[in-house]
């Protein structure tokens, strides 16, 4: 493993595992700015089954937590996640 010079220790904070930390109090995870998003599935999801889905210009596997199926192009809600997996549920029409 390379060492770091001055300045890269400087930029850091100068100690090992310094920067880590800082990125964990940096605010919320993927996990918190996820939830309550739409993706939009990119092939059909049977319940309780996994697949593909776009978030955020993204592509994501989706689990799909809703008693019915998702079909080509239908909006649904993430309500956790799970890596780089979220569980999502049909959007619901407002009503």
């Amino acid at each position: 493993m390379a060492q770091l010079t001055q300045r890269e220790r400087r930029q850091i904070g100068g100690r090992p595992g310094q920067a880590v930390g800082r990125l964990r109090q940096a605010g919320p995870g993927i996990e918190d700015t996820l939830v309550g998003e739409i993706a939009v599935a990119r092939e059909p999801i049977e319940p309780g089954a996994m697949g593909r889905g776009e978030l955020r210009g993204s592509v994501f596997s989706l689990r799909n937590a809703d008693a019915a199926p998702l079909a080509v192009g239908e909006r649904c809600r993430v309500e956790r996640v799970d890596g780089l997996t979220l569980e999502v549920r049909r959007e619901r029409a407002a009503v």
